[in-house]
């Protein structure tokens, strides 16, 4: 991983921990289980190695969503 950001990305109110793979062309999110623990990963492809990854409500659905910038 080359860069990490947290969001409540499942809407749990717990904060989950995505990571940008530079070499391996995606995103890994790891949700939080409540107890500090995080669950397993799934990988997001997001095109040619991401340098960076972010999340934000893009689109104003009230929802999180993952971006990533890459090379």
């Amino acid at each position: 991983p080359i860069s990490v950001a947290v969001g409540d990305v499942d809407g749990d109110g717990d904060l989950d921990l995505l990571a940008a793979n530079n070499t391996g062309s995606s995103v890994s999110v790891r949700l939080n289980d409540g107890s500090g623990s995080f669950g397993g990963t799934q990988d997001v492809t997001v095109g040619y190695n991401p340098t960076s990854v972010a999340v934000g409500d893009v689109d104003g659905d009230g929802d999180l969503d993952l971006l990533a910038a890459n090379v």
